[in-house]
């Protein structure tokens, strides 16, 4: 017996000028159905175009499509007392069939000329018409036109603050306008210019006032005489001063990194003038000076910017530390709401991480970063030291244990400086860095993990199995199946197996980590940081600390206002209620037996059986006492139970209340103007050790294993140790004297007397290294005689050497 099927229909007017119909229409109809429908009624052509719309209130609803169809139909179908109108609108359309020939000729031109400009509106009035071709920009193009500039005004009688008032002014009127000149008179009390082209009659003299420092224009001959039309490369007034003001509203609005060719380029574009890159640079450093301040201005007021901070923000803790001279070493500052959200409302775990910074001092940036309950940044502590080591971690991590206490609990501290320069597989171990030293003595009794990534790299897994096969190693809850995979990596990479070995499978793994680490396996969060600041770290160091200020009074603002309205008690934050719910919906089919009803469940899952222990928050999985979150089992239980969800058996950290406590806070901005403190300390920028140029000289080539030192002689002494270029030794005497001059004839020498005999010739000169006919002895005989031809009005004597 077969089933007949109802389609479920409701009515409705179809209006179409003055015509109505009343129809009955199927819940199911979609737009193209509806449409051909609509045609059928009032016999219109299959060609012509019909828009349709319908009225809800004062407001027209067009039905354009099947979504437009549905929300139609589920408006009023289920209406029994109103009859809806659908209104049809036609829009005739000009058609052409194939089958007849067309009123013109195919073999004209596409585009009609003026005679017929009425016929093609008629033939081409649904098509757009096409868009203007695009301006071609000439960048190389150094011809300028002044007629095309904005000329910057300067008139007879202006007055200037002054005289870099005056310069400036004078200076960006050449670069706007296109013209050089030269400076005529340039004193305290004189500043005259004239154009550089000579003949020219361009030019402008200005004096300071007496009583002030103001500078006026007392002369001015604003036209040019001179053919303005080609600059010369490197415009000679585009002076670093001069770019830098004209650049500085661009590097204060544009957020990437304006290098030194985008500057020329930009000049060349808007000015029609060639700037070399040095140029560009000192400009653009000129521009950072005038947004940011001088370095050596930021180590003057940091004391004062850090009193500031304090007064601004209570709770906030600084410290500057310097050298015997008052020189800047390392500074110090931990956030006081960060700090306090930290120790009652977010998770105990702390990531750590270093930047190095850019810029006439260089250093680098020491970074303390935490995590809230829905997997949100925030910066802890900061500082900037001169360099990574053992020193400057030790004091960082010093000041940030005064903040947050020696805290048992503190779970997991992420140590990533972890490089493969400190692998030494001499002594075949694993060297620690200044950072993994000073934490050790600064929290002992906290558990230290590293950052699974670095680690990864240090081991040189670079194919995708390896990897693989690695992050499942690392994720394994288990013993059991952490011994699995590591056999996998000790078959196929003894040396990473070795170097994880000798790491400490309890600092990188789940299987065999003591405490709670949350699923972090990695240190992306500081280094998420250290991306958001990477622009900024050529700036000096009150504007970096700053930046750090402004980032967390955004996110604070941000999150705190983002999370209002009223949730249950138990409700899971939405990073967190995700974990769950995937939790869930995988255990759906895993079966539950009560062992101990309301405390104890054996659930077995797809892979093996685990028992569950609700009056202990325990699972053999132990997901659920490393995350802080239940575990797929426990949501089975929570299933088997008949509860509607198993929030209330995650950590409080995780709901939705304590996430809205953490930013129940604000930071404040600095109040303007800053106050000056009684005792203000000075600080010095730091010492500056200038590198030498060109490779270090210690740095020699390490020798292969069996390698014997190639031993160096020099081919003038013959003595080893050293080349022919460096050579000091003394040569033999070449026994010359000279003899006075006489009747204005040229010094001349003469021969001496020599005796076979003599022995003080013989201690003189040693005759036996001129006795053989070596190549060296040529060439030593070359060195001691010469012959050159330009030496006429001198003779010499050589002794003579029997072979």
């Amino acid at each position: 017996m077969t089933t007949k099927k109802f389609t479920v229909k409701f009515r409705c007017f179809l209006v179409c000028q003055s015509s109505t119909r009343k129809v009955l229409l199927p819940n199911s109809i979609n737009y193209f159905k509806l449409v051909n429908y609509c045609k059928q009624k009032f016999n219109i052509n299959a060609d012509n175009m019909i828009s349709l719309s319908y009225r809800v209130g004062s407001e027209v609803i067009d039905v354009n499509d099947d979504d437009d169809v549905e929300c139609f139909v589920s408006d009023f179908s289920n209406v029994s007392d109103e009859v809806p109108t659908l209104s049809i609108t036609l829009h005739e359309t000009n058609t052409y069939s194939s089958c007849k020939s067309p009123d013109f000729d195919l073999n004209e031109p596409f585009i009609p000329d003026e005679s017929s400009q009425n016929n093609r509106n008629q033939f081409f009035s649904n098509m757009p018409h096409p868009p203007h071709a695009p301006e071609i920009i000439l960048q190389n193009n150094h011809r300028c036109n002044l007629e095309n500039r904005v000329p910057c005004s300067i008139k007879l009688g202006d007055k200037f603050k002054d005289k870099e008032e005056c310069m400036l002014s004078i200076g960006k009127k050449a670069i706007i306008e296109g013209f050089e000149y030269y400076v005529v008179k340039s004193c305290k009390k004189r500043y005259s210019v004239r154009c550089s082209i000579p003949g020219c009659s361009w030019n402008i003299y200005t004096r300071k006032f007496k009583s002030s420092n103001h500078f006026k224009v007392t002369s001015l001959h604003p036209i040019h005489t001179c053919s303005v039309t080609q600059l010369l490369p490197n415009h000679r007034n585009a002076s670093n001063v001069i770019i830098g003001h004209m650049i500085v509203d661009k590097l204060r609005e544009n957020r990437l990194v304006y290098t030194g060719k985008n500057i020329k380029k930009d000049f060349n574009i808007d000015w029609k003038i060639d700037i070399s890159y040095h140029q560009a640079w000192t400009g653009k450093n000129y521009a950072l000076k005038l947004l940011h301040g001088s370095h050596e201005e930021s180590f003057a007021v940091l004391p004062k910017y850090f009193y500031n901070l304090r007064m601004a923000n209570p709770g906030t803790v600084t410290h500057i530390d310097t050298d015997a001279e008052g020189r800047f070493k390392m500074c110090f500052v931990g956030f006081g709401v960060s700090i306090r959200s930290f120790l009652n409302y977010m998770l105990s775990l702390i990531k750590i991480d270093v930047a190095h910074l850019k810029g006439r001092y260089l250093g680098t940036n020491l970074l303390a970063v935490g995590m809230d309950a829905n997997n949100q940044i925030i910066p802890l502590a900061t500082g900037v030291a001169q360099g990574e080591t053992v020193e400057s971690w030790s004091w960082f991590l010093g000041k940030l244990k005064e903040c947050i206490g020696d805290r048992n609990d503190l779970n997991s501290l992420y140590i990533q400086r972890l490089k493969i320069k400190d692998w030494c597989p001499s002594s075949n171990y694993m060297a620690e860095t200044g950072a993994d030293l000073a934490y050790s003595m600064v929290f002992p009794r906290a558990f230290h993990g590293y950052c699974c990534h670095h680690l990864m790299m240090n081991c040189n897994l670079k194919s995708r199995k390896h990897k693989a096969l690695f992050w499942k190693t690392c994720k394994a809850y288990l013993v059991s199946d952490f011994d699995s995979t590591i056999a996998e990596i000790r078959s196929f990479k003894p040396d990473a197996y070795r170097k994880l070995e000798e790491a400490g499978f309890d600092k990188w793994l789940r299987a065999y980590c003591p405490a709670k680490r949350y699923n972090y396996l990695t240190s992306n969060s500081a280094e998420s940081i250290n991306s958001l600041t990477k622009n900024v770290r050529k700036v000096p160091v009150t504007m970096l600390i700053e930046y750090y200020r402004e980032l967390i009074q955004q996110w604070y603002y941000d999150r705190r206002y983002n999370g209002e309205g009223e949730s249950p008690a138990d409700a899971l934050t939405s990073w967190a209620s995700a974990k769950v719910n995937d939790r869930m919906i995988k255990s759906a089919t895993w079966v539950v037996r009560g062992i101990r009803h309301g405390k104890i469940y054996q659930v077995r899952d797809s892979r093996s059986v685990h028992t569950v222990n609700l009056t202990e928050g325990e699972c053999s999985c132990r997901k659920w006492q490393l995350s802080g979150l239940p575990c797929g089992h426990v949501c089975a239980v929570a299933r088997f139970s008949g509860m509607s969800n198993c929030n209330h058996w995650a950590k409080g950290w995780f709901s939705q209340t304590t996430l809205k406590r953490t930013y129940q806070q604000l930071v404040h901005p600095l109040k303007e103007p800053w106050e000056t403190p009684g005792d203000v300390q000075v600080v010095l920028p730091p010492a500056i050790v200038k590198r030498q140029p060109g490779r270090p000289k210690e740095n020699q080539r390490i020798k292969s294993q069996g390698e014997e030192p190639r031993i160096v002689r020099c081919s003038r002494c013959v003595v080893a140790g050293h080349y022919r270029g460096a050579c000091r030794e003394p040569l033999p005497s070449q026994n010359v004297r000279r003899t006075a001059t006489t009747n204005n004839e040229p010094d001349a020498c003469e021969e001496m007397d020599y005796d076979q005999n003599d022995a003080s010739m013989d201690n003189l000169m040693d005759y036996s290294q001129y006795t053989s006919s070596t190549a060296y002895n040529e060439s030593s005989m070359g060195d001691m005689m010469d012959f050159s031809p330009h030496i006429l009005s001198h003779d010499y004597y050589y002794p003579q050497f029997n072979d």
